[in-house]
């Protein structure tokens, strides 16, 4: 099994090189593969902003060493999305290992893990000071938010700036003014964390469930949004104990078919990250379930920090009430969107056209 599987690690990474275009740059981030909307949609988001780039998906495997030396190839390396900087030990080593055969290297949306949520979980250590050398060694480095910001310049890291989360590239700016139908609907989402979030997995089950029986008896209808396979239990166990009949929509892949099913949501409520990114990518006001500060970190970087609510804070009813209240100023809410949105849209695309100038030059 050993060898078949470095085999196939090795087929799948030259057909990568051999069907991208110079400037080739290997893409050092996600779990892609997997079935997890997210990770799937931050590698689509990173082709649409680097369209004159060949990405080259980096899979973490010994075998892939000499291969690498042999091709000389690809010359650079993006670390781009995903809460990995001060994650787990595999991705700085993962990154460093990029580093030492790329020509440049470079951040483009990542978060960084924050101290004040993960430190004593599962024997989790604050390490971003070792992950300091490899930053400064990066000629850009864009980070997702304000707080991710803020633990970089804690440990010195100078030069970064906010880039927003990349899969922003994903929305739309021409269907801004699209209005949902006239029956009201609540789009939902809730999703399993190993346990590792604020308060608990029943207790937010308990919640979601709560809401959506108040959606139900308003007369809303109600969308349960999974973007992982193995969030399908918990979302399924929130309906029954809802005691109203729900509607799922499984999306773990495309995340153009996810944006045309989220659209016509009048509000959504999602714990999942990516999975309320790509709602706030459709022009739906979003009220985030945060269940971990990268959340938080998202909505601040939009200026929606206000509707950014950890999950072991509001009850089924409060969360209820503050959909009624977004969904009454709804056309002000998108507005708001728009004017948290658009600037970082713009900004991305301004500092990847810079980024490809610059690889192109070295190439």
């Amino acid at each position: 099994m050993g060898l078949k599987k470095d085999l196939r690690y090795m087929a799948g990474f030259l057909s990568d090189v051999a069907s991208t275009r110079e400037p080739r740059v290997a893409y050092s981030s996600g779990w892609l593969g997997y079935r997890n909307l997210g990770d799937e949609a931050l590698f689509a988001a990173q082709c649409l902003i680097f369209p004159d780039c060949g990405l080259v998906r980096y899979p973490e495997h010994r075998c892939l060493g000499p291969l690498r030396s042999l091709l000389r190839t690809p010359g650079h390396c993006v670390m781009a999305g995903g809460t990995l900087i001060n994650g787990m030990r595999g991705w700085l080593d993962t990154f460093l290992d990029c580093q030492r055969w790329s020509q440049t290297s470079f951040i483009f949306g990542s978060g960084v893990q924050d101290p004040a949520f993960w430190e004593g979980r599962g024997g989790w250590t604050d390490f971003r000071a070792s992950w300091a050398p490899a930053l400064e060694r990066c000629f850009y480095v864009g980070v997702r938010g304000p707080r991710s910001l803020e633990l970089l310049q804690d440990v010195g890291v100078s030069g970064a700036e906010v880039i927003g989360d990349p899969v922003l590239a994903c929305a739309d700016p021409a269907r801004l003014d699209e209005a949902p139908g006239e029956a009201p609907v609540l789009g939902l989402n809730i999703g399993r964390t190993s346990g590792n979030l604020w308060g608990t997995e029943d207790d937010l089950a308990d919640r979601m469930a709560a809401m959506a029986r108040l959606a139900d008896q308003a007369g809303w209808r109600v969308r349960w949004f999974v973007v992982w396979p193995h969030d399908l239990e918990i979302t399924e166990a929130a309906i029954a104990k809802s005691g109203v009949a729900g509607e799922i929509v499984a999306v773990y892949e495309d995340y153009s078919v996810y944006l045309e099913e989220v659209r016509g949501t009048t509000v959504f409520a999602g714990m999942k990250l990516h999975a309320t990114v790509l709602a706030t990518c459709a022009w739906v006001p979003s009220i985030m379930l945060e269940y971990r500060p990268k959340c938080r970190d998202y909505m601040a970087s939009i200026g929606q920090q206000d509707l950014s609510v950890r999950t072991d804070a509001l009850g089924g009813g409060e969360l209820w009430e503050m959909t009624l209240d977004v969904a009454a100023h709804r056309a002000d809410h998108v507005q708001k969107l728009a004017a948290g949105m658009l600037p970082l849209i713009e900004l991305q695309k301004k500092r990847a056209a810079q980024i490809t100038e610059s690889l192109l030059t070295k190439s």
